[in-house]
């Protein structure tokens, strides 16, 4: 209320007169207005509905204006309250005092129709401490039943709560698995022995038997067959029977209702935990493109689907991005002049629930819109370090000497066939050694464009690599993935050749060897550092061949991998100045001057990736970043990433002229 009043003044008094006003006002349409007026999306967290209801009373009363009579709603999900504290079904208590073997046959019967229902219902309003409950969803309970004393008592399952955090710590949930698998949980909500029953271990026995039944009733009931189920045990209550039938303790409540509870969970099924923390995989293509109002800029459709399971979070990296696109290569505090803004920014930074792939998804799904508009699409493959220098915290990227370093970052960029820049398909950036190792870097960025192929019917894909991209693992997938791969045969490998007597020869050697294919000019471009040379135009004589690559030693066995290698070789380099020299490898392709060509062509656009982090360095001035935890600087980095992708796609024709 303070916060409303503070931000809109004298505002909100007159909206909301005059909305009282209203004919057919009623306390919900009055708190649906109140949520739209507010527009708490620039203040700290999200002003829902029910707040809203609880805060028209108070509001109305600093007014000075009376509110309308409240009215009962009607609803289609209406639950029906719980019996009368004094209902008119009797509920027996069988005063039973014997062993548990001579109860007879104890056995679990399903409350089924109204009638049972309704006794189950009173029994535990008169007989249990919290009652009857009431809450909504799916829902399953039992008798406790003895063969010789009849009905001892009952228990109730329901469908899991969203979030419990210490029964969510055990199962090692993330956001995405357990919006997928939530269903596959329920909570035991309810459990009574009557008072008059006094059974050493029948508590158990019954917990026992729900355990071993409770799938596949709760499977047949509701379609979906549990693999955990959890219960809470409050004050006074250890959870003997709880541990004597199974279940594990699993850690406490926060106690933000005045006492802590033990939480148990009982696991249904060997692997319960693999399968829970499954989350669904989504490939590029899974999302249909939004329906964007008119005028809805960039940011918009790169940031509109992130599948992440919290409304609040796909909202704030729509507006993130957006206020990226805005201010690139600013500061946060430049970017977010409000206190709000900066706050919620840096929230969603540090959320641990908040992974690179959920800022990432909707931009891959805008790059496959991009992508099908072409014929051809490379995938450019390649690895820059990025100076964090300075950066503080316990997280910083140190080396052995304790100073901060360079981290590896490994992107896959797609790219038209003359180099335009259509998106990014992968990231993966080596903090504190922790990436991907370095060949798998490689491997992720090939399944990645697979991924993209198949969302691209139609479009031939491409994946370019530099030399470091030339791993037997890389070749080997592209034999039978569905992607062609080009690479640049790294000399330190030492390639060979197997020939037809069986024998093997030096790849570099094999292919100095066959005859020029034809002669062309090409420009190479300019080079820093120890290896500094000047652009310039150079004649290059071309070379052909197929070969078959057998395995390296480490890999001895494997079959032979047929490739088709491009040799570019300068004929008349300036005097002191090394051979412009490249070694093309591609996984499809004859040995003719059309396939050179579209090689060597498709190969001189890796520079784009250069390009690409030259605008992420200088333009975004990713470097710059300054975070305490490692995990907050991943994020941000997507965040430059995308919007690299479009300072790049703007500038381009300037840079190109």
């Amino acid at each position: 209320m303070e916060k409303l009043q503070r931000r809109f003044g004298a505002k909100i008094g007159v909206w909301f007169r005059q909305a009282v006003m209203e004919e057919g006002c009623t306390h919900r349409s009055l708190a649906r207005g109140l949520c739209e007026f507010a527009d708490w999306r620039n203040a700290k967290g999200k002003l829902c509905l029910a707040s809203a209801r609880r805060a028209l009373p108070n509001l109305a009363a600093d007014l000075g204006v009376e509110l309308p009579s409240g009215q009962a709603v009607p609803t289609a999900r209406a639950v029906p309250t719980a019996p009368d504290s004094s209902p008119k079904e009797p509920v027996p208590d069988p005063q039973v005092e014997a062993a548990l073997d001579e109860l007879g046959e104890v056995r679990l019967d399903l409350v089924v129709g109204v009638a049972d229902s309704r006794a189950w219902r009173a029994m535990m309003v008169l007989r249990h401490p919290q009652g009857s409950p009431v809450s909504p969803g799916a829902r399953l309970r039992y008798w406790i039943v003895s063969e010789r004393f009849g009905r001892l008592g009952g228990i109730g399952f329901r469908a899991a709560g969203w979030h419990l955090k210490a029964r969510d710590d055990v199962i090692g949930w993330r956001p995405a698995a357990r919006a997928a698998n939530i269903a596959r949980v329920v909570e035991n909500d309810r459990f009574l022995i009557l008072p008059g029953v006094r059974v050493r271990n029948l508590a158990s026995r019954a917990l026992g038997l729900a355990a071993a039944r409770l799938p596949e009733d709760w499977d047949a009931a509701h379609g979906a067959r549990p693999l955990a189920a959890y219960t809470h045990t409050g004050p006074g209550h250890t959870g003997t029977s709880y541990q004597a039938a199974g279940w594990m303790r699993a850690g406490e409540t926060s106690g933000n209702r005045g006492f802590k509870r033990l939480i148990w969970i009982r696991p249904l099924a060997a692997d319960w935990r693999e399968e829970l923390g499954k989350a669904p995989i989504r490939t590029i293509g899974w999302a249909p493109e939004p329906a964007l109002p008119e005028g809805a800029g960039w940011a918009a459709r790169e940031y509109a689907r992130s599948a992440h399971p919290d409304t609040r979070v796909r909202d704030r990296i729509a507006r993130i991005g957006a206020v990226w696109e805005e201010k690139p290569g600013c500061s946060l505090l430049e970017m977010f002049l409000s206190e709000a803004e900066r706050v919620g920014a840096y929230r969603l930074f540090s959320n641990p629930e908040v992974q690179v792939d959920d800022i990432l998804e909707p931009h891959l799904e805008a790059t496959a819109e991009r992508c099908r508009r072409e014929a051809v699409v490379l995938a450019i493959q390649g690895t820059s370090t990025l100076n964090y220098n300075g950066l503080k915290g316990p997280e910083r990227p140190a080396s052995p000497g304790g100073e901060t370093k360079g981290i590896d970052v490994h992107f896959c960029l797609a790219a038209s066939k003359d180099g335009r820049p259509l998106g990014v398909l992968s990231l993966d950036a080596d903090f504190n050694g922790k990436g991907l190792p370095e060949s798998g870097r490689w491997l992720d960025g090939y399944e990645r464009a697979e991924e993209l192929d198949r969302a691209c019917p139609g479009v031939r894909t491409v994946v370019v690599c530099d030399r470091e991209g030339d791993t037997w693992d890389l070749l080997r997938k592209a034999e039978s993935g569905g992607v062609e791969l080009l690479v640049r045969a790294c000399r330190s490998k030492r390639r060979r050749v197997r020939r037809p007597d069986g024998g093997s020869e030096d790849l570099q050697d094999f292919m100095a060897a066959q005859p020029v294919l034809f002669s062309a000019k090409i420009r190479v471009a300019a080079r820093d550092g120890a290896r500094a040379r000047k652009a310039r135009r150079a004649s290059v004589e071309f070379r052909a061949a197929r070969v078959a690559l057998p395995p390296p030693e480490n890999r001895a066995g494997e079959p032979d991998l047929p490739m088709l290698a491009v040799s570019t070789v300068e004929a008349k380099p300036p005097e002191g100045a090394e051979p412009a020299s490249w070694l093309l490898l591609a996984s499809r392709g004859e040995a003719r001057e059309r396939d050179a060509r579209t090689a060597v062509r498709r190969y001189c656009m890796r520079w784009t990736i250069e390009e690409f982090y030259m605008v992420l360095k200088t333009g975004l001035k990713a470097e710059e970043r300054r975070f305490k935890r490692i995990g907050d600087l991943r994020r941000c980095l997507a965040f430059d990433a995308v919007t690299a992708c479009r300072l790049f796609d703007i500038d381009r024709p300037t840079r190109k002229s």
